[in-house]
């Protein structure tokens, strides 16, 4: 939790010789998995240390099943879900031609299909409102970035008809520009 840059470095070449002996491709997403987890526990920590109760549950939005498991579990533990903060994606830019088919799907699944599931599995739910997080990308393009960019633009399309079949709940599509050492540009 309090490693220095040097201690968190040494940390990651341990993480990511421990993937290749594991036999992972690319260690390196053994270290995003890790970084991803400290993320989660910092941010968990401030919370209880502001006096916020807040829970962590884990899932690939773009499988429908383990989404609706965890809505199950988080109706048994809270009652009804009124809110939704939909802000899962993945991008991995490169040249067109060089697409690979399964990126591109984890690419939509994570932004139209989580969000589409989002919305049918809490359909009786009483939301009062509904952040979706895109990005600039899907008005104005990126390079190597055709389905990342479509998956925004789905997305954005999504929230406006969900707007339209619900109008009493507030549903924003919040459009993040490229951020400055952190989010999906770096």
């Amino acid at each position: 939790h309090n490693l220095s840059a040097d201690e968190l470095k040494e940390l990651r070449g341990v993480i990511m010789k421990e993937a290749l002996a594991n036999g992972e491709k690319k260690p390196a997403d053994a270290w995003s998995r890790f970084e991803k987890a400290l993320e989660i526990d910092g941010t968990l920590r401030s919370f209880a240390q502001a006096g916020i109760k807040a829970v962590y549950h884990a899932c690939d939005v773009g499988n429908r099943d383990q989404l609706a498991k965890v809505l199950d579990e988080v109706r048994a533990a809270d009652g009804p879900i009124t809110g939704i903060i939909h802000g899962a994606g993945f991008e991995r830019a490169t040249r067109f031609d060089k697409k690979l088919p399964e990126l591109v799907e984890r690419t939509v699944a994570s932004k139209v299909d989580g969000a589409a599931a989002l919305m049918e599995l809490t359909q009786n739910d009483p939301i009062v409102c509904f952040a979706l997080f895109g990005s600039v990308s899907g008005r104005f393009g990126g390079v190597g970035q055709t389905d990342y960019c479509a998956a925004n633009d789905m997305l954005a399309k999504l929230a406006s008809w969900y707007r339209q079949k619900r109008p009493a709940c507030r549903t924003s599509c919040f459009h993040w520009h490229a951020w400055d050492d952190v989010g999906m540009a770096v």
